[in-house]
């Protein structure tokens, strides 16, 4: 039977701090009260740590658990993204025994439909989502949500400059 290369001991042992997996793509479905659930196309990065005494990882561990997880947590929607990177970290954890911390960061975009303020005329604008989700084996836990939207923050002054000027370019 042939051995387990990444258990080995390399021949430097150094350690690494992110070791993994980028640009994993699944769907998944975001409950909403009284609606029907947002859609999201995201995309999973996922790391474990890797100790100096061995000599790399079984990357195909962090597919198999964004996989294994993400299908039994999203066959149906889920609550929120927080519970859902937090699993996916706790799982890695569980897989990979060296590892003592693993992080799960999570992009997705939604599209909305709008309409523009002032003509009211159809529009769709982008929304990025993101979770993430840094765990150790000292019950250490650290989760992020977020999300991005194009906007402009301006005082009232210059809103109203900004507002006159268009206004006058559409009308």
């Amino acid at each position: 039977m042939l051995p387990d290369i990444q258990l080995l001991k390399p021949e430097v042992p150094i350690g690494l701090s992110r070791v993994g997996a980028t640009g994993i793509k699944k769907l998944v479905q975001v409950l909403r009260e009284g609606k029907r659930p947002i859609v999201l196309i995201s995309v999973f990065d996922v790391f474990v740590d890797l100790p100096s005494y061995q000599k790399g990882v079984n990357l195909s561990r962090n597919f198999e658990v964004v996989d294994e997880v993400i299908e039994a947590l999203t066959a149906k929607p889920i609550e929120n993204i927080e519970y859902l990177v937090v699993k996916i970290a706790e799982n890695l954890l569980a897989r990979h025994e060296y590892a003592t911390k693993a992080e799960v960061i999570m992009t997705s975009e939604l599209i909305m439909r709008k309409r523009t303020p002032k003509t009211k005329q159809r529009t769709q604008e982008v929304v990025k989502i993101f979770g993430e989700a840094k765990i150790s084996r000292e019950d250490k836990k650290l989760v992020f949500v977020g999300v991005e939207v194009s906007g402009i923050t301006a005082c009232p002054c210059a809103q109203e400059l900004v507002k006159a000027k268009i206004e006058s370019k559409l009308l």
